[in-house]
């Protein structure tokens, strides 16, 4: 798998139905609306369902990478992905009044150059914490969690709250990282 940051789309995660419009949309190349869901302003089509969190999380991995901006929403049957179709628009534009609020979105990180170590100076605590610097941004390491369940729930609170949020993968677990947009580095880690 490529770790070209250049190509590296974002993701989000929701677990509220709530959080999202169900709709049908319409792309240029196809002859038949397709079922959607709208976030925010942005239409995502339908792209699979899978029944573990791991198996979603190493999907929507594999489509960012391939420059698609992904949704996970959880289902009853597990976890929904869809694919943004930035040329789509409303095959009726009934449902355009019941806007969302678009989340904030986050990243998996595949590759330990994509990113650097760093000690974050916040400024409402007293100590430095430790983080990484992403595309001249600073993150908080807030977790390492090995339960795919957990760190989707939890980038989806994160979403929801509005901070953006970097996943660092690795074979047994993900480690989350949480925007710091007032951090300032302190010194590098070794």
């Amino acid at each position: 798998m490529s770790a070209n940051p250049r190509t590296l789309a974002p993701f989000t995660a929701l677990l509220a139905r709530e959080q999202y419009t169900t709709c049908r949309i319409v792309l240029p190349d196809e002859p038949k609306p397709l079922p959607a869901i709208r976030v925010g302003e942005r239409y995502y089509s339908f792209f699979r369902v899978v029944p573990q969190a791991r198996q979603a999380l190493t999907l929507v991995t594999k489509l960012c990478y391939n420059n698609n901006c992904v949704v996970i929403a959880k289902v009853a049957k597990g976890y929904s992905l869809w694919v943004e179709e930035p040329d789509a628009f409303p095959h009726s534009f009934s449902k355009l009044i019941d806007y969302k609020p678009e989340p904030a979105f986050s990243r998996i990180l595949v590759a330990n150059e994509q990113f650097q170590t760093c000690s974050l100076d916040v400024p409402d605590l007293d100590k430095s914490i430790p983080g990484i610097e992403y595309q001249q941004n600073y993150y908080s390491i807030f977790r390492k969690e090995p339960d795919a369940d957990a760190v989707i729930q939890i980038v989806a609170q994160l979403s929801e709250r509005n901070d953006e949020s970097v996943l660092l993968a690795s074979q047994r677990f993900w480690t989350i990282c949480i925007a710091e947009p007032e951090a300032l580095a302190s010194l590098t880690l070794v």
